[in-house]
């Protein structure tokens, strides 16, 4: 299954990709965590965008996440941060059309709730208020297009969580979802 996970910096997906990993190890079943936006960012020209708050053009996300389903053997692949824009939507859906098993889960916050958590956590230039700001832009600008694609093309594959809510009923609902 590839269970991608898209929101906001600061929504709770690498909290809950963890936390999901977790479970999954103790149901017997392999995982991996896939992250295109960190495989990109030994790229020089992709880090300075990526610490600019903008977003990696579609062919490059795509080429690296295929590249890496393709060296995985695991049960569940959780992408975090992905699909981005309409055009890795398409590649996500063409992925289903092919066989694979997906499911999207979107954490939705407020602005004010992502950056608080990314100021609060501090892990680098990322986290800054401005980036994190500028990456909402971005958000609202390429991805919840891409949100709204998937809903009218994959309905059934797609969840949407309120990540405000707290990490363990958060958690508790995506793997209902799942049935782990």
């Amino acid at each position: 299954m590839i269970l991608c996970f898209m929101g906001l910096n600061g929504s709770g997906k690498g909290t809950q990709a963890l936390l999901l990993r977790q479970r999954a190890a103790q149901s017997g079943l392999n995982m991996e965590t896939v992250h295109p936006g960190g495989l990109l960012a030994s790229d020089p020209e992709c880090k300075a965008l990526i610490d600019q708050g903008k977003l990696i053009d579609d062919k490059r996300v795509c080429d690296v996440l295929d590249k890496s389903l393709a060296t995985l053997d695991h049960h569940i692949v959780v992408v975090d941060g992905f699909p981005r824009s309409v055009g890795q939507a398409d590649h996500l859906i063409n992925l289903s059309r092919r066989g694979h098993e997906v499911l999207v889960c979107v954490f939705e916050v407020s602005e004010d709730v992502a950056v608080a958590r990314c100021v609060e956590r501090d892990r680098g230039p990322d986290d800054a208020p401005e980036v994190v700001r500028a990456r909402v832009q971005a958000y609202r600008r390429e991805t919840e297009p891409a949100v709204e694609h998937m809903l009218r093309l994959m309905p059934r594959r797609l969840l949407i969580i309120d990540g405000g809510r707290p990490v363990e009923v958060v958690h508790a609902s995506i793997a209902a979802h799942l049935k782990l």
